[in-house]
């Protein structure tokens, strides 16, 4: 997987949701890579791991909250949705 970097905007993901999340996805593609889990725990897991809170921050006129850039925090969770499968079906 390339190195990631995520970027803030006004009105993106909140960043505490997404870092939820991100350590969700890595607890799973750790116990994927350890031989832990089978192909159908692990499609599972991404189920239920896509059904965590992933909201917007609210943008208001002055000093708005930023939050993740959305396109961005998809585009990462998919490669890592994929890194996870991939994984699955070596081990």
């Amino acid at each position: 997987m390339k190195p990631f970097v995520l970027r803030s905007e006004k009105g993106g993901y909140d960043k505490k949701e997404v870092l939820n999340m991100l350590d969700a996805y890595n607890v799973l593609k750790f116990q994927v890579e350890e031989g832990n889990m089978m192909r159908g725990e692990a499609e599972n897991e991404i189920a239920r791991i896509r059904q965590m809170p992933l909201n917007k921050v609210p943008v208001k006129k002055f000093f708005s909250p930023v939050g993740f850039k959305p396109e961005e925090v998809e585009e990462y969770f998919n490669e890592l949705e994929q890194e996870i499968m991939n994984a699955v079906y070596q081990g």
